[in-house]
């Protein structure tokens, strides 16, 4: 059932693509060629209840056309077709699997014709037979995240103070739990952050902060301090005291970083950082990069001050960003280009929303590089398309953890560096234990947790300090689980059976 559910929503899929004009139709008119290689692709997957049966489709929005595309499985290629050259228009195609077996796959493919070939990001697909399994984090290893710093190469190193801890495996209660951490808040199946820069967009920034507010969808500003006049600072509070959107650094003089000496970087990203927090109480922890350049030397330094930058667009190689990205400090986005032309074909409405599905279904983080709206600015929006697409986001709720960058990094790095096992067990409580190696000063966001409890348990109250909260137990298939939020190393979780 659930596959025939999958083929008739693929379906749907297509028509409604095909209504919308998202893909080309041959009506007649004639292409150009490709002039160069092609545009690189990006893969997603509709996985979700992680069954073994799927496709992997690749999208190309926009550029140069592949003559063809190779997909590899697990670093083996397994499938090559011809694609017809429709250079600029979107370029899709897919490739279906059914009865996989249980395991991990990852995929990648390569985009060729005559000029070259591009490498998508690599994507991973889950078979376990449960639908929206978390990330388990049960084993005796984990990946140390304190701070990644960056290379030239995707290799990373931690330079985490207390090193990698060693995790007791779960022993198994005698009336119990099994405990993993969610891959994102409150069990949703992507994260999604919109970004705005330039601090004298201060006017459009404070139009879409109204449509934050009216669609519960949360993101941040990112502000080069040059640019702000006094006027400007009582404005920027007011938004950030709201709470639907956070500060960001992008600079004080918004240069070209990579055409700087070390010592200039070293003056526009410190001293960002703290006229920012001066000026508005609130933490700086992530940067934008201007015009989307940066270097290894440049994410070095970055590394110094804040905890994740942003990049943008094709210069990533990539637009979504993965559940545990190579880089924080080349974090991918798409740009919203509200106009279109040199810079690239408008993101329409159709396409931004389309970029959100995507998310969803290869289980991602979508980050997208906003300007202006109205006219304001580079590549404005109209800020009518801004507030259907918020509402389009709202309906998504279900599925979309909407949060600043900042908060979707320590996220990620608190999960990969979790250490969660059962203290004890009874028949009335379990008692959790939730720790990290990260430095407590800064990484203090809430993980969610999802442990299993006894069939007999139908509502529970979890306790961690003085913060006690009731819940009720999830049933899922034969089995029955409490998903509850919990900050790492801030004393142990106590899950009392209340019925």
């Amino acid at each position: 059932m659930a596959h025939l559910k999958k083929i008739l929503c693929l379906m749907v899929a297509a028509l409604v693509i095909m209504s919308t004009g998202m893909l080309p139709v041959k009506t007649g008119q004639a292409y150009a060629a490709a002039s160069g290689v092609p545009g690189t692709p990006s893969l997603s997957h509709n996985n979700w209840d992680n069954d073994g049966n799927y496709t992997i489709a690749m999208n190309l929005w926009w550029g140069n056309n592949g003559t063809s595309w190779k997909l590899y499985e697990n670093d083996q290629p397994i499938y090559e077709s011809n694609l017809t050259d429709n250079t600029p228009n979107q370029q899709t195609a897919e490739k279906s699997f059914n009865g996989k077996s249980e395991g991990i796959y990852t995929y990648k493919c390569e985009l060729v014709n005559s000029y070259g070939k591009t490498v998508s990001s690599v994507i991973t697909v889950t078979v376990q037979g449960v639908a929206n399994t978390p990330t388990p984090v049960t084993t005796s290893t984990p990946t140390p995240t304190g701070t990644n710093f960056p290379t030239d190469t995707p290799t990373q190193t931690s330079t985490s103070t207390t090193g990698p801890a060693t995790i007791t495996p779960t022993p198994t209660p005698t009336t119990g739990s099994l405990t993993t951490v969610c891959t994102w808040k409150d069990n949703k199946k992507c994260a999604y952050t919109p970004t705005y820069d330039d601090t004298f967009l201060i006017g459009s920034q404070e139009k879409v902060e109204v449509l934050h507010k009216k669609y519960g969808v949360k993101g941040t500003i990112f502000w080069n301090t040059g640019d702000a006049y006094d006027s400007r600072w009582p404005r920027l509070k007011m938004i950030l005291d709201e709470g639907y959107l956070d500060i960001g650094a992008h600079t004080v003089n918004h240069p070209d970083l990579t055409q700087k000496t070390e010592q200039e970087i070293e003056y526009e990203l410190s001293n960002s950082k703290r006229i920012l927090e001066e000026k508005t109480g609130f933490k700086c922890e992530t940067m934008a990069y201007p015009y989307f350049e940066h270097n290894s030397k440049v994410q070095q330094i970055a590394a110094k001050y804040y905890i994740s930058a942003r990049g943008g667009g094709m210069k990533e190689g990539a637009l979504l960003e993965s559940t545990n990205p190579e880089n924080f400090y080349a974090l991918k986005s798409y740009i919203n280009l509200g106009v279109g032309g040199n810079n690239g074909p408008q993101s329409t409405l159709e396409m931004m929303n389309g970029w959100l599905d995507d998310a969803i279904r290869q289980g991602a983080w979508m980050i997208v590089t906003n300007h202006g709206v109205d006219g304001e600015g580079w590549e404005p929006s109209p800020l009518d398309k801004m507030d259907k697409h918020y509402a389009y986001v709202q309906t998504k709720n279900a599925d979309v953890w909407s949060e600043g960058m900042a908060e979707v990094t320590k996220y990620i790095k608190e999960r990969q560096s979790a250490a969660v096992s059962t203290v004890s067990a009874s028949d009335e409580q379990t008692v959790i234990s939730l720790s990290d190696t990260l430095d407590n000063a800064v990484f203090d966001y809430p993980l969610t947790l999802k442990t299993k409890v006894d069939s007999s348990w139908n509502s529970v109250t979890v306790t961690q300090g003085n913060i006690t909260s009731t819940k009720l137990a999830a049933v899922e298939g034969t089995e029955k689980f409490i998903y509850y939020d919990a900050i790492p190393d801030k004393g142990q979780i106590t899950i009392h059976k209340v019925n």
